[in-house]
């Protein structure tokens, strides 16, 4: 079985993935496992994916078409994302991740290459209880989640608009 979890930076693709591999016996593998550097090519990166199991972790993985049983998108609420994203970066570069995350950018971008794609809502979920709801989701007990963003970003734009 091949998972393919992919989202906005800062939406908890790492430590989900890593959880849901133990919870499932399979390998874990990020971009950086198939191609190094910053600049990464997404044609390189397809070919250099050859993995029969395991789960596939990062968000070039939505700008990719590699074989997938499950593809999972992982979403976090635009206002939750900024404050998470502030720690890591700064305001310019967490704001674009932001603005990814509130225009689907990742959702739009695996539906265009994979056909079928499903959201998990992250915002008021802890990493175990996410791990619990794909797994309800693959044995069929619980649906994806459907986001929209529009209000709180709508809020962040008044907010940060001047400093954007």
């Amino acid at each position: 079985m091949i998972i393919v979890i992919t989202g906005t930076p800062g939406t908890g693709k790492t430590t989900v993935a890593r959880m849901l591999g133990k919870k499932l016996g399979l390998p874990v593998y990020s971009v950086g496992d198939f191609v190094k550097g910053e600049e990464v090519d997404i044609k390189e990166l397809e070919e250099k994916v050859e993995v029969r199991e395991g789960i596939l972790e990062g968000h070039l993985f939505s700008e990719t078409k590699i074989r997938a049983d499950w593809v999972f998108v992982l979403r976090t609420k635009p206002s939750v994302l900024l404050a998470r994203l502030l720690e890591r970066y700064s305001f310019e570069k967490a704001w674009k991740n932001v603005v990814a995350e509130a225009i689907d950018y990742c959702k739009i971008m695996a539906l265009d290459h994979y056909g079928s794609v499903c959201e998990v809502d992250t915002t008021e979920r802890e990493p175990g209880e996410t791990v619990e709801k794909i797994l309800r989701i693959m044995d069929g007990k619980d649906v994806c989640d459907a986001v929209d963003w529009t209000e709180d970003f709508k809020a962040l734009l008044y907010k940060h608009g001047g400093n954007i």
